[in-house]
């Protein structure tokens, strides 16, 4: 249950890995956001996967399955995040694709008769002069840096047509801090739970290091740089069998091993600390977007393959 709940818990944060493709848009086509409505067939809590039927080129239906840890999101019609286990076979979501990846898995209004989003009623609240279009001064001023998105044809007015197909452009988006807020309000073990929020604060409280109550971007650098050092240094401690303060070929394993010579770069028969950090600080400096195949990141990511230690059966509450 646990693993299970922070698994979700990511998806309020834009993380980690490439995104799985719903479709190959063509290459001269926006690059916007692409919602397409689904339904899912499969769900598969174990796995973290689920599979829906949308209808494909030609009009055939064609089945998609994504994996939970790769989706950006997972989210109810009023934008709340959810649980895996609450989707059932047969419900209709909205898949939303951003850039050709997909970004979000929606949960659309299950009531009959519901729409995902209620055009008439928005209409009804915020058209000030009843003309059947919205002005950017009529929208509230959170929704008005959307305008743009939404005024598809660039009349400099919003028709009901365009907000009934553009409408999740309206859609609170979660930021990377959010996941605090999953945490505190997904918890189902209080007691661990708390436990990972409270390293979470420490964590951050180390890296306002000037005790200011904010961490600013040179904070933040430091604290990257660090976190490559620390790793760097474990290597080392780990793998450095005669305490000389560098990896021999016959000390090496892993990735290492296999890049051993890559690593070398003056070629003296020994991986040293410098060298050590540099295939890491290139590692960490690497596009966000550019997701790089096994042996690069073999290459480029020297790490221990030890498991972290596990509780004694007794050890603590948590499991």
């Amino acid at each position: 249950m646990r693993a299970t709940f922070f698994k979700l818990s990511a998806l309020a944060c834009l993380a980690a890995g490439p995104a799985a493709l719903l479709f190959e848009p063509p290459k001269d086509a926006d690059k916007g956001d692409r919602p397409v409505d689904a339904v899912v067939v499969k769900v598969n809590a174990a796995d973290h996967a689920v599979t829906v039927r949308v209808e494909g080129p030609e009009g055939k239906e064609i089945e998609k399955t994504f994996t939970l840890e790769d989706a950006a999101r997972l989210l109810d019609d009023s934008g709340k995040a959810v649980r895996m286990e609450e989707l059932k076979p047969g419900e209709e979501i909205t898949v939303l694709v951003r850039a050709g990846k997909l970004a979000e898995l929606r949960r659309r209004a299950r009531a009959e008769g519901k729409a995902a989003f209620d055009v008439d009623r928005f209409f009804e609240d915020y058209d000030a002069n009843k003309d059947g279009f919205l002005q950017r001064e009529e929208l509230p001023e959170r929704f008005r840096k959307n305008f743009d998105d939404l005024d598809a044809n660039k009349d400099g007015k919003i028709s009901k047509e365009e907000l009934a197909k553009g409408w999740f452009h309206l859609a609170a988006r979660r930021r990377p801090a959010d996941l605090m807020r999953v945490l505190v309000e997904m918890s189902d073990c209080d007691e661990c739970c708390a436990e990972d929020l409270q390293a979470a604060y420490d964590f951050l409280h180390k890296m306002d290091r000037n005790n200011d109550g904010k961490i600013d971007a040179e904070e933040l650098k430091a604290a990257r740089e660090q976190l490559v050092v620390d790793r760097v240094d474990a290597l080392i401690k780990e793998l450095d069998a005669d305490k000389d303060g560098k990896i021999s070929k016959a000390e090496a394993r892993g990735a290492l091993k296999r890049h051993f010579d890559n690593l070398d770069l003056n070629k003296d028969g020994f991986i040293d600390r410098d060298e050590l950090l540099k295939a890491a600080r290139e590692r960490a400096e690497a596009p966000a977007d550019k997701a790089p195949d096994k042996k690069d990141e073999d290459k480029a990511a020297p790490k221990t393959e030890k498991e972290p230690p596990k509780k004694k059966p007794g050890e603590g509450p948590c499991p």
